[in-house]
């Protein structure tokens, strides 16, 4: 518990009664902030050393969240004022710029992983999603067209099974080839 005494009008000097839980008290922050701003950054460097080795449509959503985050938590911890040469309390521009990157590069994430090799698909007036997959463990060659829907009742589910069937049709699959376990059991 910490107590200020003042006894003019002035104020000459702040009197701490409890120092040492004080600095114990900051000292633990400085160690918070460190560790945070470590990891985000440490994750940024990976996410876009990931992106540029990798090069799929995920990384590049996924690293500029990533740098997103780690901005505005040095501008949030006052870290950016060591960086940058801007007096403390004149960040409010790049708090905001932070705050709006921060939220596209959300909505970009959102957007990329939600249609990530997957498409949208009507076909005699049902949707379906279409999602175009590789596996690589275990190491089977080839690619994978995986057809779904959403099914209400045991009625629904029949058709749409045979709309599946006829789309596999029209989109040149073999018949032979055509499995219907899930991933997990492949």
């Amino acid at each position: 518990m910490s107590e200020a005494e003042l006894r003019t009008a002035e104020l000459p000097q702040l009197y701490v009664w409890d120092a040492d839980a004080y600095k114990d008290s900051v000292n633990s922050y400085t160690l918070y902030r460190g560790i945070v701003l470590g990891i985000s950054g440490l994750l940024a460097l990976f996410l876009t050393i990931v992106f540029v080795v990798k090069g799929t449509a995920m990384f590049p959503a996924t690293a500029a969240l990533a740098w997103a985050v780690l901005i505005y938590l040095c501008i949030d911890f006052g870290f950016w004022n060591k960086v940058i040469a801007i007096e403390p309390g004149e960040d409010q521009m790049w708090r905001a710029g932070a705050e709006v990157f921060l939220a596209a590069s959300l909505v970009i994430f959102t957007y990329t992983y939600l249609h990530l090799s997957r498409w949208h698909v009507r076909y005699k007036s049902e949707e379906f999603a279409l999602n175009l997959d590789r596996l690589t463990l275990p190491g089977e060659p080839g690619w994978f067209l995986e057809i779904k829907a959403r099914t209400w009742s045991a009625r629904d589910a029949e058709t749409k099974a045979r709309l599946i069937g006829e789309l596999v049709e029209i989109l040149g699959a073999e018949p032979g080839r055509v499995t219907r376990t899930e991933y997990v059991d492949l």
